[in-house]
């Protein structure tokens, strides 16, 4: 679980902008994909590409929202939607690891940053 934390704060960094040099919405999924989540997540085999295009599907859309000036909220919304479609992907213990560290991670960036 404190594993995934930092995953979380790579994607808050992702989402605020910080990162939008560092690498294209491909290198950002298969890193999220195959460094943290495969390992974290405990994911199989046939999971890794499906979670690979939910992450791949939510960093283009970020990385078009940033070029277009970029708004919080919608990064959010993207990051949600993503929580979606990963549900559909993972099994119901990996999917809960996964949101409690994603709920946690909320938490601590609005106590931070406020909502």
């Amino acid at each position: 679980m404190k594993r995934l934390l930092p995953l979380l704060l790579i994607l808050f960094a992702y989402s605020s902008g910080f990162s939008q040099s560092k690498g294209s919405p491909e290198e950002k999924a298969k890193y999220l994909t195959e460094t943290i989540l495969k390992s974290d997540l405990k994911l199989a085999n046939a999971q890794i590409p499906k979670v690979y295009e939910v992450n791949l599907d939510m960093f283009r859309k970020i990385s078009k929202e940033e070029a277009s000036g970029g708004s919080i909220r919608q990064i959010r919304t993207f990051m949600l939607e993503r929580n979606e479609e990963l549900q559909k992907v993972l099994t119901a213990p990996q999917y809960e690891k996964f949101e409690t560290n994603f709920r946690d991670y909320q938490e601590k960036m609005e106590e931070k940053f406020g909502s």
